[in-house]
């Protein structure tokens, strides 16, 4: 969609079918828009497809359409079970790309080695098409998702070159960021993100580039995954004495959330962590995994030694953050055993 003016209301374009919003009405603006949804059918009639204007006023509300469609789109159901995509086929084994990576035919999955030497996704952009915009989805499939239920995603991402324009990285569903974008570096990254369904529907999994510039912009991508969750191990505690009675009883508590609570000084062992600790709950990695909250004025001290006094390893800050549910924590791994400590950025943290 364009709009063709600059009269002082905008046209501001969707699309329904009967009568249901599949594309959300948005202001269009001076410059070529592509929109898009998706709509699931219940039954085999039918339907009534028609591009709406949410706009009464008529001065400036001009616009012009084009390259209007529909197609069947394949559609992953997402059970009990984890989704890995890992392109060692030589396919995009399902995705699509989108925009200008489509248009330019810029997804390659053949041609560069991840370490292990297998195929993985790439994109380069070209230095001389200064004025195109390699911003927004690179690409993109549906899944079914259910009400409720939680799926942690996530990628693995590098940086071709050092050049000025580095790409920045994240996924988003239904156009909400869920894996925050951030810039890729010449090592393989590890990123991730939680979403949760606040309905059972069909949604659209993107990854995105933040980065619109041409020079540099060149990555890879590996081992995109959907993780479903087990909400039901999730406990949220709030108090250093009561992390102390979980441990006691032998409960879980995948959470301890410290906001809200003032200063806040909380002391977490590797024992603490594998005993409180659930597997796989905010990253897929095979550990045992807590998450802790807070802000400025907490403090949490990371103690890595075990419950029988043995000191096998230590805490590891790794590189970048991963997402939960919006917010952005900072992981340590332990070198020596299965853990992980996720913990909100800003507290404080001390290796003891």
């Amino acid at each position: 969609g364009y709009r063709l003016n600059q009269g002082w209301v905008a046209p501001v374009i969707g699309m329904e079918v009967d009568g249901k919003t599949v594309i959300k009405p948005e202001a269009l603006t001076s410059s070529w828009q592509h929109k898009s949804g998706t709509y699931t059918a219940t039954e085999t009639k039918v339907v009534k497809v028609a591009v709406t204007n949410a706009t009464a006023n008529g001065y400036g509300n001009d616009f012009l359409l084009d390259n209007l469609g529909i197609k069947p789109v394949n559609v992953t159901n997402v059970g009990k079970q984890r989704i890995d995509w890992d392109f060692n086929d030589g396919t995009l084994q399902g995705w699509m790309a989108a925009g200008i990576y489509e248009k330019l035919n810029q997804i390659k999955t053949t041609y560069w080695k991840g370490e292990d030497g297998s195929n993985v996704l790439g994109s380069t952009t070209d230095a001389n098409n200064s004025g195109r915009d390699y911003s927004g989805e690179v690409v993109y499939q549906y899944i079914q998702v259910e009400a409720g239920k939680s799926y942690t995603l996530g990628f693995d991402g590098q940086r071709i070159n050092k050049s000025y324009a580095p790409p920045v990285i994240g996924i988003q569903v239904d156009g909400a960021d869920i894996v925050a974008p951030a810039t890729l570096t010449q090592t393989w990254q590890h990123f991730s993100g939680v979403y949760t369904a606040t309905e059972t529907k069909v949604v659209k999994v993107a990854v995105v580039n933040n980065t619109s510039n041409a020079y540099g912009n060149d990555f890879l991508l590996d081992n995109l995954f959907v993780q479903p969750q087990n909400n039901s191990v999730t406990k949220v505690i709030a108090a250093e004495s009561i992390l102390t009675e979980m441990l006691a009883s032998g409960e879980e508590a995948a959470v301890i959330d410290m906001l809200g609570n003032g200063k806040n000084t909380l002391s977490v062992s590797v024992a603490d962590v594998l005993s409180a600790g659930s597997k796989d709950l905010f990253i897929v990695d095979g550990k045992t995994q807590l998450l802790i909250k807070g802000d400025a004025q907490d403090v949490v001290k990371l103690d890595d030694i075990l419950g029988d006094g043995g000191d096998v390893g230590d805490w590891v800050k790794q590189q970048g953050s991963t997402t939960v549910a919006g917010v952005k924590y900072q992981v340590y791994s332990h070198s020596g055993v299965d853990a992980d400590v996720l913990i909100q950025e800003g507290v404080k943290t001390e290796l003891v």
